[in-house]
Parts: C-alpha cells; structure tokens; sequence
C-alpha cells in the first residue's frame, strides 16, 4: 500500500512541476507539449513521473541464496577458491542494485542444488569486488562465467535459460568422468 501511496505521490509532483512549467514557460509558438498551456505540462510531467516512478519501485525481490552457494570477496580468496577445485566452477558476478541479477538468482540456487557435490558455486558482488570484474573483463552483469581446472570455458552475459548453465556443467562433469 505504501508502494502506492509513493508512486502516486511522484506522480502528483510530476504533474504540478509540469502545470507550472506550462503556465511560466510561455512557449511562444504553441508547439511546445510540455510548455504550451499548464494543462498539457501536468499531462507531460504526470507521464515521466510515472515512468520514473514505476521504473524505481518495479525491482524484483531480493532471494535468499542458497547454503551450497560460496562467496569470494577478494582475488586471493577467489584465486585459492580456483586453485583448490577439481569440479567445475560457475561464477555469478552480480549487484545488490541490479535487476536482472536479482531475477537470475533463484536459477543460480537450483544449478547450486543440482549440481551439489559435482560442481562449485560461487557468487561475487562487483560491488565488493571490483578488482575480480576487472581482472575478468565483466563489463556487463549479470555475468556467468564458467571455469574448469582454473580456466575459463565459456561465459555468458545477461540472463539465459536454465538449460544454458545447466547444459555447460553436465558436459563439463561427463567429460571429467571419462578416463
């Protein structure tokens, strides 16, 4: 309810910044829509208030990550992390504040519950860790990046389908169980 109160209130405020900006603009051919007469300036300013407005209030929510889940928070930490695995490794480099990252998270939980015991999973907020994105190249996020034996096998940028990851990791443990 209070998500609404607030949407609704930026966008009363948009509308009576453009009523003004309508009526003191004084557009001198008439052609201005946002400064042509107060009417057609409340109309402008309610429609960029709510797009404002819902494109702040319209994030997904932020899910819990899963136990299995591991973090690194530095490049020592990531590189033992790297060194010491003979499973495959998927890597989230992700943000608190991003929205695509928020939706790819329960599928990083399922591939964690999945592929549990077979392969690592590990998460890295850029924001905690910006010296990993940059020694990464992570110019984009979500980033998922895939290693085996500590080198990089495949990378995917953006959301993509549960099957993506999940077909990149199964190839990877099939291959380490071939003799």
């Amino acid at each position: 309810m209070t998500k609404i109160l607030m949407i609704s209130g930026i966008i009363i405020v948009g509308a009576i910044i453009g009523g003004v900006t309508g009526y003191y603009g004084k557009c001198s051919t008439g052609q201005c829509p946002l400064t042509s007469t107060p009417w057609g300036g409340a109309i402008w300013g309610a429609l960029l208030a709510s797009i404002i407005a819902l494109t702040l209030f319209n994030k997904p929510p932020k899910v819990p990550d899963s136990p299995s889940i591991e973090k690194a928070t530095s490049a020592t930490e990531f590189a033992t992390l790297l060194s010491e695995s003979q499973q495959p490794i998927l890597v989230d480099f992700y943000a608190d504040w991003c929205g695509p990252c928020r939706n790819l998270s329960p599928l990083i939980n399922k591939l964690s519950e999945e592929f549990s015991g077979q392969a690592k999973i590990i998460k890295i907020n850029i924001d905690n860790a910006s010296e990993l994105a940059q020694k990464y190249q992570v110019n984009s996020i979500p980033c998922v990046i895939v290693f085996n034996k500590g080198k990089e096998t495949d990378r995917f940028v953006g959301i993509r389908l549960y099957q993506d990851y999940s077909n990149v990791l199964k190839k990877l443990i099939e291959t380490e169980k071939k003799p």
